[in-house]
């Protein structure tokens, strides 16, 4: 099972744009490696509502790199939006802080004093170019959050080294350092395959998401959203046509994944009723496999037109601007009442088909590759993203419409994208 990457926000003033760019530099070596993501408010889309999409990043970061100047401590911005929201997940233990000092300011008078700050032999980087030393300091927080996160999925770390004959550790090797393998202690290799063994046969024997899967009569329908206050991914509308199939009441739950996979890489790890997350697209397809060969069903990922068309309450749709309802209090969990985490499947008001949680609390993935709209008349495509949809719990309302869509890589785990399942 893959590990969760950490997601890494630079916060900085536009004055410090060459500065972020030499980090940057330094630390594209951690995001090629998949080790973390990096996040700066460069990486947002044209046409894409700026604020929303910040705040977004906000809530999902889980190591904070502060680029600290006189500009920075000047910033309306930094000083009203991102700061006072780093500091309280700081304070209540959600993330890491790390303020990097580009040059001399009075830093040590604000809040950031009380933190451990990254300096070059007591001197501002910027100083000292610095830049290499300030890389290898989030680099360690980088691997502290890995280790950690295979401590919580009972894996454990390799901080890998060159060894001599003798076995002494010399020199870090020239391969990647961070490697991992499976923790066995815990569950002798025979119990595990037991364990497995009988899940399988219950699998067989009784499909689980048989009787929770609902019929979508097909029909035409208008897909997207008015140019407006959508960014534009989400317009112009266009007809598209559906098939009948049959889509998932729920999204898979953490217990559901587990009985296939045998394994729950969930963030929010203590809810086996709550929907799987921190699960790439690619893995979904191994869940998919084994769980097809496990039961002789023929479950899938809806395409995007599917999932729409559900969402919007297929042929008995009343157009509602969210998945049943145009209170989004009543059939979603989102940033104003989630608490910040996913909550159990089916707790909230279900749509015109009798779905559940299609706005709201995670995510779901689709099985297509990103294309712009209208489909038909842009052959462009982008294999290494699939589109997400539905919004989650810490997105605010225009995320959770039923019209709003956006992409993620493939290869990448989030704690805010699940799925569930569709078949013909």
């Amino acid at each position: 099972m893959a590990n969760r990457i950490p997601h890494i926000f630079i916060a900085y003033a536009r004055k410090d744009k060459t500065a972020l760019d030499k980090l940057r530099t330094h630390l594209n070596i951690l995001q090629r490696r998949k080790l973390c993501r990096i996040f700066f408010d460069g990486e947002i889309t044209p046409g894409e509502h700026w604020d929303s999409r910040l705040k977004e990043e906000l809530h999902r970061a889980d190591i904070f790199v502060l680029l600290v100047s006189e500009d920075f401590l000047d910033s309306d911005y930094v000083n009203e939006v991102e700061l006072p929201k780093i500091l309280e997940k700081q304070k209540n233990n959600e993330c890491e802080v790390i303020p990097v000092i580009l040059r001399d300011c009075l830093w040590t008078w604000t809040e950031l004093g009380e933190l451990q700050a990254v300096l070059d032999d007591g001197q501002p980087i910027e100083e000292t170019n610095g830049y290499g030393g300030a890389a290898r300091a989030i680099a360690k927080k980088v691997a502290d959050h890995h280790q950690a996160e295979m401590g919580r999925q009972g894996l454990a770390y390799i901080d890998q080294q060159e060894t001599d004959e003798e076995g002494k550790k010399q020199k870090p090797a020239a391969a990647s350092r961070w490697l991992f393998r499976r923790n066995t202690a815990r569950k002798g290799p025979e119990a595990q395959q037991k364990k497995q063994e009988v899940e399988a046969r219950s699998l067989r024997n009784n499909d689980p998401f048989h009787e929770l899967m609902v019929p979508v009569k097909g029909g035409t329908f208008q897909m997207g959203d008015e140019r407006g206050d959508l960014w534009r991914a989400c317009w112009p509308i266009h007809k598209v046509t559906v098939k009948d199939f049959q889509l998932c009441k729920y999204p898979v739950t953490q217990a559901q994944w587990k009985a296939v996979m045998d394994g729950n890489p969930s963030h929010f790890s203590d809810c086996t009723d709550c929907p799987i997350e921190t699960v790439p697209w690619d893995e979904v397809q191994s869940f998919l496999e084994k769980l097809n060969e496990q039961t002789g069903g023929n479950y899938r990922l809806p395409t995007e037109v599917e999932w729409e068309f559900a969402a919007r309450g297929g042929a008995q749709s009343k157009n509602y601007k969210y998945a049943g309802s145009n209170d989004l209090n009543e059939v979603a969990w989102y940033n104003d009442n989630s608490e910040n985490k996913t909550h159990p499947v089916g707790r909230k008001k279900a749509n015109e088909l009798g779905l559940h949680d299609m706005s709201g609390n995670v995510w779901e993935w689709c099985q297509d590759e990103w294309k712009s709209y209208p489909r038909s008349l842009h052959p462009f495509h982008d294999k290494f993203r699939r589109v997400v949809r539905g919004g989650a719990w810490f997105n605010y309302s225009d995320g959770c419409r039923v019209s709003y869509r956006r992409r993620d890589s493939t290869e990448l785990m989030y704690e805010y994208i699940g799925f569930r399942l569709a078949r013909d």
